[in-house]
């Protein structure tokens, strides 16, 4: 075969020899990675093929909640939780049978949390009155703790109950009163307390409902 005029061979051969060189160092620089983009491939292949198989089976949908939370544990009946204030607001506790729904400070908290009430339950005794709110909701505790918070609630995070609390000291005719509204996976509750035993009827109704 004829060579093109003006075309070097040692240059030619040079220039090849450069590029190996080049490529061999690139290598060598990339070795030390190898084992990392191995590892990376063969958790990702392993990913994708859990996510496939989780589409395909349907095991990706999200179980209920175990506990009081999941849906048709709720208690339908005041005596289940009226059993609990006996010892707090006393024997002579009655139940009132009249429906007053959420209280005040549940206002933009019903839409937020799309509530469907499940019960709702009242008791009065000569020490104090009792009034309890529970519905189901979307568990957005965190945007609800936030809407709290600004109406001047105090809240706390125990393990996954979000619980908070406004409390109003007695005036004049008015008993002391406590407010407090327990979010916990999809299920929200709102007690209303007042006299002596304010906080201890809103510990007897929440353990009722989550005994620990």
């Amino acid at each position: 075969m004829a060579r093109l005029a003006g075309r070097s061979t040692w240059f030619t051969w040079f220039t090849g020899l450069c590029c190996l060189a080049i490529v061999g160092g690139l290598v060598l620089l990339a070795a030390p990675l190898a084992p990392a983009a191995v590892d990376w491939t063969v958790r990702t292949a392993g990913a994708f093929g859990e996510h496939a198989v989780r589409e395909l089976t349907g095991a990706g949908d999200s179980a209920p909640e175990e506990g009081a939370g999941a849906a048709g544990e709720l208690p339908t009946q005041c005596d289940a939780l009226g059993e609990a204030l006996g010892e707090v607001l006393g024997q002579d506790a009655a139940a009132n049978a009249e429906a007053a729904g959420p209280p005040e400070s549940a206002d933009g908290l019903v839409a937020l949390l799309a509530a469907q009430p499940v019960l709702e339950c009242a008791w009065s005794a000569a020490d104090g009155t009792a009034h309890a709110w529970l519905a189901q909701t979307n568990a957005n505790a965190a945007a609800a703790e936030e809407l709290l918070r600004a109406g001047g609630f105090v809240c706390e995070r125990q393990s996954d109950t979000v619980r908070c609390t406004r409390s109003a000291a007695a005036e004049a005719e008015a008993a002391a009163s406590t407010v407090t509204h327990l979010l916990r996976g999809g299920t929200w509750m709102i007690v209303s307390a007042t006299g002596a035993g304010a906080d201890d009827a809103i510990g007897a109704l929440e353990e009722t409902l989550w005994p620990r």
